[in-house]
């Protein structure tokens, strides 16, 4: 069976073909995929899981140790044949995407991806523990040696075929739309630098009060993700190259939290 991570990359690598041909199928067949991690909670915590551990920076190697361990056990409170269910019923949304080949931009994240999915199904007995610490260090390892990623256009998509996108995507429920999303148009195609930048800094504020707002109550598994999302935001600054898919992750990213 591919692994979780696999299988994400495959569904995300599906989203940018799709975007650039404008398959109208493929992008139900996304929002079917983001649908069911959002409804399964083993899904969710598998997501976020191999999020967390994909984007952790580390030097110092017991705090990537705890780091790991702790982010693995999140998995505890499911059994191996209900993660091994949401992940088939993840699969039969489209099975082509076990078929897909070159989901990965490098080795290292193929290797982490394999190690987490073994922590995560396997069973800890004294035949499996040697192999069980050998995939925590290579994680481990990972995590030392990992580098800031470096942004660049969202999915390797043009940003002018993005906003052709977007524009078209909105014009058709416009009356629909709310405030921040009517203004974001306008902004996009009429505003100059600096109003997008103000626009910017704007909807990074507004996101983060709900961020905050979410994290009073919020279960711990939750919690990892948001904590994580307000770093990001937090850290995010105006760039004009790379506005347009940001001011739409952000924007996207509101609307979910609401």
């Amino acid at each position: 069976m591919k692994n979780f991570g696999f299988i994400k990359n495959s569904f995300n690598n599906k989203l940018s073909e799709n975007i650039s041909r404008k398959n109208a199928k493929g992008s139900t067949t996304f929002k079917s995929y983001i649908k069911q991690i959002k409804e399964s909670d083993s899904l969710r915590t598998q997501f976020l899981i191999y999020k967390n551990l994909e984007d952790k920076i580390e030097e110092n190697e017991l705090t990537a140790l705890e780091f790991v361990k702790e982010n693995i056990a999140f998995m505890n409170v499911f059994s191996k044949d209900e993660i091994v269910e949401s992940i088939n019923k993840l699969i039969s949304i489209d099975p082509s995407v076990l078929k897909l080949e070159d989901v990965y931009e490098n080795d290292d994240i193929k290797e982490l991806h394999e190690n987490v999915s073994y922590l995560i199904l396997t069973n800890k007995n004294p035949t499996t523990i040697g192999s069980i610490i050998e995939a925590t260090n290579k994680v481990v390892n990972y995590i030392q040696n990992n580098q800031p990623k470096v942004i660049t256009e969202d999915l390797g998509v043009p940003n002018s075929l993005l906003l052709s996108l977007f524009v078209d995507k909105y014009n058709e429920k416009y009356d629909d739309l709310d405030e921040s999303h009517k203004k974001a148009i306008k902004i996009i195609t009429e505003s100059n630098e600096d109003e997008k930048e103000e626009f910017f800094k704007e909807s990074i504020s507004k996101c983060l009060g709900i961020v905050n707002e979410r994290l009073v109550n919020s279960e711990i598994s939750v919690k990892e993700s948001l904590l994580g999302a307000k770093e990001n935001l937090l850290n995010k600054e105006f760039e004009p190259k790379t506005f347009l898919t940001d001011i739409t992750k952000i924007l996207e990213l509101t609307e979910d939290l609401k």
